[in-house]
Formats: structure tokens, sequence, C-alpha cells
């Protein structure tokens, strides 16, 4: 009997204690609620410091390639050297170099982070457009700061701007200066840099791999002028301040997502942002009504916002139709051009993969071969030894015979 309450002492002894450490840790398991406010509102995210890159905004598909693997990135996640940023047809992703710039990584575009040292100080920052285009918002720089872009073998240095480059199929290139100023220059086999051209605010220029003569500079058209209203990255002082995770979700699904009238991406759009600043959200979706309201990210409740989104009406949905039909010239001529340049950055993107494939399947294959001449010369190896050894025992044989026959002919003549 005392054996069995002191057993039953035991086991009620532990279940306090499991109880007490379930509560005491509840906060980081489960995430238990504020007590001043009631609610755990978005997730708080360690702010970058000098010499980092976050990820700031995600939409899509993207994914980091480092050292050989695939890795799937969320908003905060940390940006090195060396890594190479792929991002898949219809995504977006905006990455902050703390103190120095903001950078958005259009669709279907492969960027490598070849040196990364940001901050308020000494900042050199470079990239390297494989294929696609990115759009650089960038804080005035000092005489000892640096930030470039090396892109179909040509270098594009900036001083404070906001500035687009695109590496089309080819060998072109554009790049389109909005504000600021951007040097084009190139290298020669010694690395010495070569100045090309320098381009100042609303000038654009288009350049070919193996081009020798600069072009003129082009001026900006109504589409460049669209494309950096709606699509250039937001300010981000991710060195400043604390910033929460927030998700916004279409429902239904693609829809056109715009925070403080810049797209961010299609259907759900995930980034981090400022506690106290407001932001003016639009979601735009043929068929249906747009939504549009404000919020404080500090505020919500919850980190997962997901909006609904009413249908028109059949009246609503025939003006909706008539609108769309009634296109003003400029714009389809805008519109087919974007389409075109789209399937160009498609294309170029698909081969580029395509010939990483390519190199990986040969240097398997190269592999394979080595592999396999060296185990034919193995083979043929342990053949030459077998057949030096019998020709050491057949050459063993002769002296012996040879031995053996002059011996008989020495003791011939005395019988």
């Amino acid at each position: 009997m005392r054996q069995a309450v002191k057993s039953l002492s035991f086991f009620i002894s532990g279940v306090l204690l499991a109880a007490g450490l379930l509560y005491f840790y509840s906060d980081t398991l489960f995430n238990r609620p504020d007590s001043e406010s009631g609610t755990s509102g978005p997730e708080k995210i360690r702010p970058a410091e000098e010499g980092e890159a976050v990820i700031t905004r995600i939409s899509g598909e993207v994914y980091i390639i480092r050292a050989e693997k695939m890795i799937i990135p969320l908003p905060g996640d940390r940006v090195q050297e060396g890594d190479i940023i792929k991002v898949v047809d219809d995504s977006l992703c905006q990455v902050s170099f703390a103190g120095t710039a903001s950078l958005k990584i259009r669709s279907n575009t492969l960027v490598k982070i070849r040196k990364l040292l940001s901050g308020n100080k000494d900042a050199d920052i470079r990239t390297e457009l494989l294929t696609g285009s990115m759009i650089y918002k960038v804080e005035e720089l000092m005489n000892s700061e640096n930030l470039q872009i090396l892109a179909q073998e040509r270098i594009y240095r900036v001083e404070g701007t906001e500035f687009m480059v695109q590496a089309l199929p080819g060998g072109r290139t554009v790049v389109s200066v909005l504000d600021g100023m951007v040097a084009v220059l190139t290298l020669d086999d010694n690395q010495k840099e070569t100045l090309l051209k320098s381009l100042e605010p609303m000038e654009k220029l288009e350049l070919k791999k193996d081009e020798t003569e600069i072009p003129e500079v082009q001026a900006f058209t109504l589409n460049d002028e669209e494309v950096f209203r709606s699509e250039s990255p937001d300010d981000v002082a991710v060195e400043r301040e604390d910033l929460v995770y927030l998700q916004i979700l279409s429902s239904p699904e693609g829809a056109q997502i715009y925070i403080n009238g810049r797209l961010n991406g299609y259907s759900e759009v995930s980034g981090l942002f400022l506690p106290d600043t407001e932001l003016t959200i639009l979601l735009r979706k043929r068929g249906y009504r747009d939504e549009s309201f404000r919020l404080l990210p500090g505020e919500l409740e919850d980190s997962r916002l997901i909006v609904e989104m009413q249908p028109l009406d059949w009246e609503d949905t025939l003006e909706e139709e008539e609108a769309l039909n009634k296109t003003d010239p400029a714009v389809e001529e805008m519109r087919l051009r974007h389409q075109k340049e789209l399937t160009e950055l498609r294309t170029s993107f698909t081969r580029k993969l395509a010939e990483a494939q390519e190199q990986s399947d040969s240097l398997k294959k190269s592999e394979t071969f080595l592999a396999q001449e060296n185990m034919n010369l193995e083979s043929e190896l342990a053949d030459s030894r077998e057949e030096t050894r019998k020709l050491r025992e057949l050459i063993k044989q002769i002296q012996e015979l040879a031995d053996d026959q002059q011996e008989s002919s020495v003791s011939s003549p005395k019988e």
C-alpha cells in the first residue's frame, strides 16, 4: 500500500512539473498572446545589420542556389556572397542591402551576388545579372563606396540612383536610368576598365555584346515610366527599425497585389514591413471589384491576411469588357512590346537553365569516361605486370637450360 501511494506521489509530482514547464515555455511553443494587447500580432524579425543583405519581399517561386544546394527562402532570410537568386515565371523578389540599396528582381531572372559589403561606410556591392531584369534603388554613395552590376561582359556603376538593367537574348543589354547617373564600362584582357558612356536621368541605352561603337542614347517611353512607377523597390530601412512579417493573399487566386502603388506580386505576397508605417493595399483582378484599404502592420492580430474579392455583377462586367476593348493604340503598342520582351526573357531564362544542365550532364559524362579509362589503365597495367612476370620466368628457364647445356658440354670430353 505504501509503495502504491509513493508511486502515485511521484506520478503527480511529475505531472505538476511538466505542467509548470509547459506554462513557462508556452510563449515559444504556442505563440501565446501578449498580456496587454490580447493578441500575438505579426511576427517580429531581427533587423539586418551592416554588412548584411536580407530578403524583404517574395511573391511566387523564388529560390537561392548556394554551394550546389537549392534553398527556398522566406522574408527575413539573409543573402550571402556567391548566392544565385532564381526568380521564376510570374514571381518577384526584393532584397535590401543594409543602409545602401534595395533591389527588385523581376520574373524569369537569375542574379548572382558576387561581393557583399553593405552598411553606412565603405559599401561594396557587386551583382551579376545572368539573365532577366532587375531594378535597383540606391542611396547616395560616398567616393569610397561602390555598387556595380556585371551583365553580358559590361559593368554598370552607379552614384545614388534608380535604374533597371535587362539582359536580353542575343547578347543585348538595356539599361534605363530614372534618377542619378550610371557609368557604363567595359573590361579589356588585362581587367582594365574603360568608360563607354555615362547615362543621366530619363535616359536608356541598348547595347550588343560585341558592339564596338556605342549607339545613341534613347529617351524614356511611357512604358519605361510605368514600369518604374509600379515596380520600383520599396524603401525599407532594415538596419534601423524592427520589422514585422506580413503575408497577403487574394481569394480567389490570381489578383495583382499593389502596396503603396507598387506591384508586389500575384495571388500572394509575403514580406517585412515597418510596424508603425501605414500601407495602402490594392488588389485587382479581372471580373472582380478592386479591394483597396489601409493598414498598420504592427496592429494586425494575425500575420496572415486573406482578402476576399467580390465578383462584379453583369452590368459592371459589361462595362469592364467595353473598357478593355477600347484600348488606346499607344497602350496596345506598350503591351505588345512588353509581351515581346517577356517572351524573350522566358526563352533566355530557359536556355540558360538548359545550358547549365547540359554542362552538368557533360561533366558527369566526363567523370564517367575518366573512371572507365582509369579502370582500363589499371587492367592494362595488371596485364602488363603478368606478362612481365611470365617473361621473367621464361628468361629464367632459358638461363637454366643454357646452364645445363654448358655443364653437359664441359663434362663430355672427360668421359
